[in-house]
């Protein structure tokens, strides 16, 4: 993936079923930052890799009942992105479709 800013819609599944929510992901050379939303709510992203077209990254989600600290590891394509979200209450797989993409 070339340096530059992309944004995908997510969905992904729970015990509870599926939750929907948006990945901004900002490249530049192999490092990567960016914003996850899930559960209404937008973390920064941290410790960000990007090692061709696998990606991994770090942070926290606020869920109804928590701060709920996360890894996350997966690939990323120009069309899509799947991810498997770990943390202390399970793994989840995440999906997602490319909807947007800028070159800064």
């Amino acid at each position: 993936m070339e340096n530059g800013t992309y944004k995908y819609d997510l969905e992904m599944s729970t015990p509870l079923g599926k939750r929907r929510g948006n990945l901004e992901l900002i490249l530049w050379k192999d490092f990567l930052n960016g914003y996850l939303t899930m559960f209404t709510r937008t973390f920064p992203i941290r410790e960000g890799k990007l090692d061709g077209s696998k990606v991994a990254f770090s942070g926290e989600m606020k869920t109804l009942m928590n701060m709920l600290p996360y890894k996350a590891q997966g690939s990323a394509s120009s069309s899509g992105i799947t991810l498997t979200i770990e943390t202390n209450q399970g793994r989840y797989s995440v999906t997602g479709v490319l909807t947007e993409v800028r070159r800064d």
